[in-house]
């Protein structure tokens, strides 16, 4: 009982700073070479400036994509993967903690955490990058054997990978035609 009311007295004080991360649901998408922002905010809205803001890929916060603390990103701190493409571009005076991260490559795919600590409060969030990559253009081919005909579509290159139909003529998709994947 005592330690609910400790929280208690702790949430509900005039000096705690209490707030919570809000992200977009889905995925961020971006195109190979290009920027993409996850946005991070805060609400309710506040100077964070003081605060530590750090965001971070598998559960790795040892080495984070980006630090930012006492007052500043943290340059040589992290992953030096993303340094000099990483960037906080949020007003922080606003609570807007959102990351930049340039020249996206197919490696950036994947989760990235946003952790905002407060001496007595923390709050982190999850926000995924998806890189789709489109392949070579499809190359058709055609080769009798017998009184069979074997039509092939080639292109590699994709992610994700796409789904192909065959049609007939008249637009009708053919249901009972095998259908054989491989890669390499």
């Amino acid at each position: 009982m005592l330690v609910l009311l400790t929280i208690l007295n702790l949430l509900t004080s005039s000096n705690a700073v209490t707030f919570f991360l809000v992200v977009p649901d889905g995925s961020i998408s971006g195109q190979l070479g290009s920027s993409v922002v996850l946005p991070c905010t805060l609400s309710p809205s506040q100077d964070c400036r003081e605060f530590e803001i750090l965001w971070y890929r598998n559960k790795d916060r040892d080495n984070p994509v980006l630090l930012y603390k006492d007052l500043k990103v943290q340059e040589n701190a992290g992953d030096p993967q993303y340094r000099g493409r990483a960037s906080l571009v949020g007003d922080l005076q606003k609570g807007n903690v959102s990351l930049k991260l340039e020249n996206l490559t197919v490696a950036d795919r994947g989760e990235y955490v946003c952790f905002v600590d407060r001496t007595k409060w923390y709050d982190q969030a999850s926000v995924f990058i998806t890189v789709p990559v489109v392949g070579s253009p499809p190359l058709q081919s055609l080769t009798e054997v017998g009184d069979q005909v074997n039509v092939t579509c080639e292109s590699d290159g994709w992610s994700p990978k796409p789904t192909l139909t065959w049609r007939d003529r008249s637009g009708k998709e053919l249901w009972n035609s095998p259908k054989y994947y491989t890669q390499g």
